[in-house]
């Protein structure tokens, strides 16, 4: 019988690693300038020094879309949004930096950028508790990317974005569906594919009563999936599995 208790000292120890959405977009390779703007970039993202942050963020925008390197520039864009709704604690900014970067991307006819403005902006209701509009920018964005970024790695955090409010009304069989969709993809490495096994554990968990059987062939791939070293995974999530 599965049962949802913190560690007790009779039962067998199943670990469920997560990734943790509110991070920053990470780059890599860039020139030694934009490098420099970047770690500058990184260590604002945790402090309250707006205008510090807000300017060497767009001297680094700059640089990247002047190098070329677009995508990254879209990247560190999302990050203003991320900055203000969590960071800063304001969602009208956080709106008004989505905007800004949607207009931007479709005057531009960059696609790429088009896409992250709408991961954007389901973000930012997710958080302000607008789960139907959520799930309505989050579907259009698994669309999108479908239909014009095919050979593009999706991005992992709208299916978790996805799952809440499937979660919140209790459709664990909704969440179970989407992530088997999302597995079907061949462009996940095996972080992402562990981050989606997990999240589809954790519906056949929550299922009242606990779909046991469903959970545990869940656990076995997750578990085959996992690298040797899982110390690189942002937190764990520990749950009871007591045979009775």
């Amino acid at each position: 019988m599965l049962t949802k208790r913190i560690i007790s000292q009779s039962s067998t120890r199943i670990l469920l690693f997560f990734v943790l959405l509110v991070a920053p977009f990470r780059v890599a390779a860039m020139s030694d300038k934009a490098m420099a703007l970047y770690d500058r970039h990184l260590a604002l993202y945790e402090t309250d020094s707006v205008e510090a942050f807000l300017d060497v963020t767009k001297q680094l925008r700059t640089q990247l879309e002047n190098e070329g390197e677009e995508k990254k520039m879209y990247g560190i864009w999302i990050n203003q949004v991320a900055y203000f709704l969590d960071i800063v604690s304001s969602s009208k900014h956080a709106l008004e930096i989505a905007d800004e970067m949607k207009e931007y991307a479709m005057q531009h006819d960059n696609k790429y950028g088009i896409y992250l403005s709408i991961i954007a902006h389901a973000y930012i209701t997710s958080r302000t508790g607008l789960a139907d509009r959520t799930e309505e920018l989050l579907l259009q964005s698994i669309a999108y990317q479908k239909r014009y970024l095919p050979n593009e790695r999706p991005s992992v955090q709208v299916y978790q974005l996805l799952t809440e409010p499937y979660n919140l009304r209790k459709q664990y069989k909704e969440t179970i569906r989407i992530i088997d969709e999302a597995l079907k993809l061949t462009t996940w490495d095996d972080r992402d594919r562990i981050y989606l096994l997990a999240l589809k554990c954790g519906a056949f968990f929550d299922m009242e009563p606990t779909d046991t059987a469903s959970f545990m062939k869940c656990y076995k791939q997750l578990y085959a999936t996992m690298p040797p070293d899982h110390d690189d995974f942002s937190f764990m999530v520990y749950i009871d599995c007591n045979q009775t």
